[in-house]
């Protein structure tokens, strides 16, 4: 029988290994996403993106290439490939007007923030630092908080980042150097994001207007609800190896349990009121299933299995 010491002490070893390899996303300085994928390391970047009326989803996957951008029709399940280079692409995530779509390419291994349009044309670069930049999301139409492997001091830790993309001018998201991973903004004003800190996974929350940042307990992965009044996250149910979804309302502060499955949660999205998206697996090997939840009546629904081969990757000379 395993002690109450050696199961805190497992939970921890896997919550770290959950901080590391599913929140940061981040490449070693030997290889980048795909090689370390390739080489029996996890695949990060899958995040499942929902599209206008709920009607699509955009996500990354190896199994046609080196990491390519798809669009998953929800209604015909056909597969579009909005990327098809030789580079690693994913992390993507849409426009709020869903005109335009925020990506990490790689470039020698090193993670570069990048736009397009929602039909794959029109590719343009943002950062062009030496750090490896990941974790898209909108503040604005216009403007993309990420993290920065680094940030202002060298480190290997990451430090929330804004770039306009109409000038490619950077600055930190607040004068404090927010330290953090999978940012997500509500109302162009609050910012969620996770932290690791002593062997526990923590959620923040950053308001720009009144430049404050108090903390909401256990979680990874936020996600905001349309009107910016809950956030949904990544936590242990029941202290051991289950991660689950959890509701949290940002005025009382109560948690309300959305999953009880078990195995890895990672990539939550809450695109409209009474649905929430999730990347679903039994380890962090596994790319993974896009599942949906209802929450009228907590029905969960299996979308696209990541580990499918839908289609082979074309000729790319032709």
């Amino acid at each position: 029988m395993v002690s109450i010491r050696e199961r805190n002490l497992m939970r921890r070893l896997v919550t770290g290994i959950l901080g590391v390899v599913v929140l940061c996303g981040c490449a070693d300085d030997r290889r980048g996403r795909n090689d370390s994928y390739v080489n029996g390391g996890s695949y990060v970047g899958c995040r499942p993106s929902i599209g206008l009326e709920q009607n699509s989803v955009l996500l990354s996957t190896p199994t046609i290439g080196n990491g390519d951008l798809l669009l998953l029709d929800l209604t015909t399940r056909g597969i579009t490939n909005l990327t098809l280079s030789d580079e690693y692409e994913g992390d993507a995530v849409f426009s709020p007007n869903y005109n335009r779509i925020a990506f990490v390419r790689e470039i020698n291994s090193r993670g570069s923030i990048w736009t397009m349009n929602a039909d794959g044309t029109d590719k343009r670069q943002h950062t062009f630092d030496d750090y490896y930049n990941h974790s898209p999301t909108y503040l604005t139409p216009h403007e993309v908080v990420y993290c920065k492997e680094g940030g202002q001091f060298g480190d290997r830790r990451d430090h929330l980042w804004v770039v306009d993309t109409r000038s490619n001018e950077g600055r930190p998201l607040s004068a404090k150097s927010l330290q953090g991973n999978s940012p997500d903004v509500a109302l162009e004003r609050f910012v969620a994001f996770a932290r690791f800190l002593d062997g526990r996974l923590e959620v923040l929350l950053w308001d720009i207007k009144e430049q404050t940042l108090s903390s909401l307990g256990e979680g990874s992965g936020p996600a905001f609800s349309p009107d910016g009044s809950r956030l949904v996250v990544v936590a242990s149910k029941l202290g051991d190896f289950q991660y689950d979804l959890c509701m949290i309302d940002l005025h009382s502060k109560k948690r309300t349990w959305i999953t009880d499955t078990g195995g890895y949660k990672a990539y939550p999205s809450w695109p409209a009121d009474n649905h929430i998206f999730y990347l679903d697996s039994t380890g962090t090997r596994e790319l993974g299933k896009i599942v949906r939840v209802s929450l009228d009546n907590f029905s969960i629904e299996v979308l696209h299995n990541l580990e499918e081969r839908t289609m082979s990757k074309p000729d790319l000379d032709k």
